[in-house]
């Protein structure tokens, strides 16, 4: 997984702005029109910051949810989604693991496991892909869903601080009305907070988009917990698969990491994928688990390019994949029916391998749902 992971989307990278400028105009509004409205001091509790001893509080608590918002934003940005592409190429499955080991021709052929799904805007296979979300310019994927989901978290509360505050200085700003300067005697330390037009303007611009942003990142939110709970992604909804079923504490550990205290922290969490997880096809779980089981994830090993492609499709040749009568160490697969015209048994037969997914929240509970 590499260090830096940045994808070059022109559209992407406007995104990225638009929600840098849009969060420090919200938090520059409130700090011009409602903390030194409400909170300002001649007596300050710390030099530097002119409030009394509540209002430095909640100023540090404010700023704090912007600096974990933006910190999980630039997670999201820059940690690789899910990219199986660092590791090498599987062995042929045992008949007990059950899917059949894929490769992917849009990415030089390097194996793609049963939960991959290819981005088309990423150009990478991307392991457990829910979409592509042009707000972080990237896949939200296995290794990044915690990032993501901090940014949802931190957003939510920094656009509900927000619009309380604002409120505040709404409060204020009538009750004031008619004085040009919101606080008289402490003047000097309010330069410019003026009871203005250009104040209600920009009070109303930051209370609307505190709203919208709180009520956005909400929704998006309650689709990921969801799909957590689920061990589900918003793609492999519409091709009616999900993951194995345990319970959400183990589904949470998966994305998170085992060290609970560091789940609040925009941290990229220590987490091992598996790779091997089938996709099940929706109420076939205790059909799919006779068949197969839990298995490990098997030994990564090299695999001749050769020996991979020479079936000409998207399928590695091996016990699980192609069946060769005078190969004693070939099985022929396991016959199901299939669970949709396009899909077989487990979800490892696609109609496409390009199964990339973008927006920005719409249809996405429905889709789980």
């Amino acid at each position: 997984m590499p260090l830096v992971w940045f994808v070059s989307d022109p559209l992407g990278i406007c995104f990225i702005v638009l929600t840098w400028v849009l969060m420090a105009f919200g938090d520059w509004v409130v700090i011009k029109y409602t903390f030194h409205g409400w909170f300002a001091s001649d007596d300050p509790m710390l030099p530097g910051i002119p409030f009394d001893i509540v209002g430095t509080i909640l100023f540090f608590f404010y700023q704090a949810l912007l600096v974990f918002a933006v910190l999980a934003h630039l997670q999201a940005i820059f940690c690789d989604p899910g990219s199986p592409n660092k590791y090498p190429r599987l062995a042929p499955f045992p008949l007990s693991h059950g899917p059949q080991a894929r490769i992917c021709h849009k990415c030089n052929n390097h194996w793609k496991p049963p939960r991959a799904h290819h981005c088309k805007t990423c150009k990478m296979c991307i392991f457990r892909m829910d979409h592509h979300c042009p707000w972080i310019n990237n896949c939200v994927g296995l290794y990044n869903q915690k990032m993501f989901i901090l940014f949802l978290f931190y957003t939510a509360l920094f656009s509900l601080s927000s619009v309380l505050l604002l409120m505040l200085g709404a409060f204020w700003w009538f009750r004031h009305s008619k004085n040009p300067v919101w606080l008289g005697d402490t003047a000097n330390l309010t330069a410019g907070v003026e009871a203005s037009e250009w104040a209600l303007a920009f009070g109303c611009f930051a209370a609307l988009e505190g709203v919208f942003f709180l009520f956005f990142t909400l929704d998006f939110l309650s689709e990921q917990i969801e799909a957590i709970d689920s061990n589900s992604t918003l793609v492999e909804t519409y091709k009616r698969t999900h993951g194995r079923q345990r319970t959400f504490l183990l589904h949470l550990t998966e994305v998170f990491g085992r060290n609970w205290v560091m789940w609040p922290f925009p941290i990229p969490a220590d987490i091992k994928p598996q790779f091997d997880e089938p996709a099940i096809p929706d109420g076939q779980d205790e059909r799919f688990l006779e068949m197969y089981g839990p298995q490990p994830l098997p030994d990564i090993i090299p695999q001749a390019e050769t020996d991979m492609a020479a079936d000409g499709n998207n399928n590695i040749n091996g016990p699980v994949g192609n069946h060769h009568p005078n190969n004693p160490h070939s099985h022929p697969p396991p016959q199901c029916e299939p669970a949709e015209s396009s899909t077989a048994i487990g979800g490892y037969r696609y109609g496409s391998s390009e199964d990339s997914i973008s927006g920005s929240g719409g249809g996405e509970g429905a889709a789980r749902r």
